[in-house]
Parts: structure tokens; C-alpha cells; sequence
């Protein structure tokens, strides 16, 4: 995969705003900052009122759709895990840090301090992004993480949630976002980070109280959540996509890991997505 960096502007009814009501799955990092408008965004199954000067944070295969109330405008700064995680192994590390709390979609009020220095910081990008100046790339990666730092200050929750977690297990759960598709014990992604697959459930365990093997579990039913509600496809489609070897597999793994049937979940959720739309 190539790296990937935009920045691109939402005004009005121009095809960015268009794409952003028709509703499109994530195939990158966003942060969208809206400075004018209103609106609700649905990201998977959850709904957040849209209104200026609040940044939403997402990640890669989040279903993201925005009902506007009234004229919307903002930007997007878009970005994949090539991009930022290139670099120093410090560096590295310290992304993950911070795009962890994207895996589970954040919003983040803006106070007056902030939108001043977010103003400049994108200025700074959206000049450096049609230079042809030597290095841009790295200026521009420099200033995305400045960015992302300033995020990580004005996070509340989920941080509190996150912030003790060693890097072992920042890790292990961008790693899971990244393969989740191919990868599904324990032991494969304690092979990636060089550890044992007891270790590694002993120390996701103890940092967060689940097993290693629920983060696992919990991503794939995730995807398959957002396939229901935003997909045209049934689910033995669903099930291939996923990598099962059958449909009555995936079957009972989401009836076991959902609590209800994929067809329930699909048949009342689109539901009250319809009423509350």
C-alpha cells in the first residue's frame, strides 16, 4: 500500500459534502474539523450531533454518513497507516499511541486556543501539499503529528481508558485494525510483536480486563455490524468476506458474539435508523 495524505476542503454542496451524506466506508484516518453548520454523522451503528469547532476522529472501515441541518462547512484531513508510520521506531510507537483512540471514533470540542493553532498548522499543510519543495512528504508527516498531539491533549474519554496501556498492546490492537481480515488467533499476532500468545493474553488481560482473543472477536463482529447496516449484501456474502468457511459458521459466531441473529440485527437496527433519520 502506498502512503496517503489530503487535506480536503468541505464547503457547501460540493461533491466532498455529497459523498459525506450519500454515506462511504472509511478507507483511511480522518479527521474532519467542521467550522460552520450542523448536522447529525452516523458512524457504524452510533450517532453524533455535528457542530463547529468539534473534530471526528475515525479510522479505516468505519461507515460514516452525515445528515446536514444546515450549510456545512470544514475540512478533511485524511491519512493512512503508511504515511504515519513511517519513520523512527520512537515515532512509531508514539502514532500508535494516539491512533488508538481512533479505532473507536472520537470527538473532540476545540476551544479558542485550539482553533488557532489548528488554523495554522493546516494552512502550513495545504501550502506544503502544492509546493515542490525537497522533502515534502516529511514536513508534511511532521506537521500531521503536531496535529495529532494536539488531539491527543484535548482527548477526555476514551483516553482515561487508554492512556496506562503499554506499547505492547497499542500494538497488538493496530495490528488487529490492519489484518483483522487474515488474522484471528491469539498466537498469529503474538507472533508479529515477538511475543508469546500467553504473554501477550496475560498482558492485554491485565492492561484492559478482556482477553486478547475478545479484541479479536470483537472487530470482526464490528465489520460485520457495518456490513449489515451498510451493505447490500446477505449474509452468506458477508461470511466469505470475512474470511468464514461457511455461512452457518459466521452464523453462529455473530448469534454468540452479537447476542442476537444477523438477520435480527440487520432488521432492527436499519429500523431505527429509518426512524431516527
Amino acid at each position: 500500500m502506498e502512503s496517503h495524505f489530503n487535506i480536503t476542503t468541505l464547503a457547501d454542496d460540493n461533491q466532498h459534502i455529497k459523498r459525506l451524506c450519500k454515506g462511504y466506508n472509511r478507507e483511511n484516518y480522518d479527521i474532519i474539523w467542521i467550522t460552520e453548520g450542523s448536522g447529525c454523522l452516523s458512524v457504524n451503528d452510533s450517532k453524533y450531533p455535528v457542530a463547529p469547532n468539534f473534530l471526528y476522529c475515525g479510522a479505516p472501515g468505519q461507515f460514516q454518513q452525515m445528515v446536514v441541518d444546515q450549510s456545512i462547512k470544514g475540512v478533511i484531513i485524511s491519512f493512512n497507516y503508511d504515511f504515519i508510520h513511517q519513520g523512527s521506531d520512537d515515532d512509531r510507537a508514539s502514532n500508535a499511541n494516539i491512533l488508538t483512540e481512533f479505532l473507536n471514533f472520537s470527538v473532540i470540542r476545540l476551544e479558542e486556543e485550539g482553533i488557532a493553532e489548528l488554523n495554522v498548522l493546516i494552512e502550513k499543510m495545504q501550502l506544503e501539499l502544492i509546493s515542490g519543495q525537497q522533502m515534502k512528504t516529511e514536513i508534511l508527516r511532521f506537521y500531521l503529528r503536531i496535529v495529532l498531539i494536539h488531539i491527543r491533549r484535548r482527548m477526555t474519554t476514551p483516553v482515561a481508558e487508554t492512556s496506562t496501556l503499554n506499547n505492547t498492546v497499542r500494538k497488538f490492537l493496530t495490528h488487529i485494525e490492519m489484518n483483522f481480515l487474515t488474522k484471528r488467533s491469539v498466537s498469529e499476532y503474538a507472533s508479529m510483536l515477538c511475543v508469546t500468545a500467553n504473554y501477550l493474553n496475560q498482558v492485554v488481560k491485565k492492561q484492559t480486563g478482556g482477553t486478547a482473543g475478545f479484541y479479536i472477536r470483537r472487530r470482526v463482529i464490528t465489520e460485520a455490524k457495518r456490513k449489515a447496516l451498510h451493505s447490500d449484501q446477505t449474509m452468506k456474502e458477508v461470511a466469505f468476506s470475512l474470511g468464514f468457511d461457511s455461512e452457518a459458521h459466521f452464523s453462529l459466531f455473530f448469534k454468540n458474539y452479537a447476542g442476537v441473529s444477523f438477520s435480527q440485527f440487520k432488521r432492527t437496527k436499519q429500523l431505527s435508523i429509518t426512524n431516527n433519520f
